[in-house]
């Protein structure tokens, strides 16, 4: 039941005070509307089965959809750039698509996992484009949306946001990188950002740790020292706050040799 629909209200105030050029940071969207609430924001006219839609569009409509009109969106992007930065490279639908993966993270059972996944399957059929790109699938399909309505390209999102901040740069200085996340599971190889920076680490042949509140990966990283929050056994550790000096003391007791 929810909507991209304020992400493009948003996009129609940057181009109206003049933007000219986007970047756009797609994902923890708690949408799967496939981008179509936000391309109608920006003029795209969207017909359901039983009539014209002028509310926002949600991802239960979309099984609904009678035809759309990307035209008005094209018109008013033309000569706009847009890049999207997505860090999960996904497609639109099926076992590794928006629904199924994305949806039940959201709140989503397996009945609306289905009929969102139906609904984005007539979306796509009705755009004419399997959604099959890098990154269609990301933020609930907007991924898809916006490329087809705004002409966006697509690039990952870590990448380019350390690189706009000179994560490779500061690395060349330093002495070690430390770096976090949630849970460090299979995942977190798809694009995220700790990923990334312990490989820009790696590449500058600098020491790395991820400090992660669970690890659930066994398998070869980027990261000299893994450290897990849940598992720390250094007294006192009843706030997260004590359990993360901890885990500073325990990499500052490995590497300060």
């Amino acid at each position: 039941m929810t909507s991209t629909h304020p992400l493009g209200a948003l996009l129609e105030v940057l181009l109206n005070r003049g933007a000219r050029s986007l970047v756009i940071g797609l994902g923890g969207s708690a949408t799967v509307d496939g981008g179509l609430g936000a391309l109608q924001a920006l003029g795209a006219v969207i017909h359901l089965e039983a009539g014209p839609l002028s509310r926002p569009c949600t991802g239960a409509d979309l099984r609904h959809l009678r035809s759309i009109d990307l035209g008005p969106v094209r018109r008013k992007l033309k000569g706009v750039q847009v890049l999207l930065a997505a860090d999960v490279r996904n497609p639109l639908t099926g076992p590794q698509g928006a629904a199924r993966i994305y949806g039940p993270q959201k709140g989503a059972d397996e009945a609306a996992v289905q009929a969102l996944e139906s609904g984005l399957q007539r979306l796509a059929g009705l755009l004419g484009d399997p959604g099959t790109a890098p990154g269609d699938g990301s933020a609930g399909g907007a991924g898809y949306g916006l490329r087809l309505g705004l002409g966006a390209e697509s690039t990952p999102g870590a990448k380019w946001v350390a690189e706009a901040i000179g994560v490779p740069e500061a690395c060349g200085g330093a002495d070690c990188l430390v770096t976090g996340e949630g849970c460090y599971d299979d995942q977190t190889d798809q694009g995220k950002v700790a990923w990334e920076v312990g490989g820009i680490a790696r590449a500058a042949e600098l020491p790395a740790a991820i400090v992660a509140g669970s690890i659930q990966r066994s398998t070869p990283c980027p990261f000299d020292q893994r450290i897990s929050l849940e598992n720390l056994s250094e007294e006192p550790c009843g706030s997260h706050a004590e359990r993360v000096r901890a885990a500073g003391r325990h990499l500052a007791g490995l590497w300060s040799g």
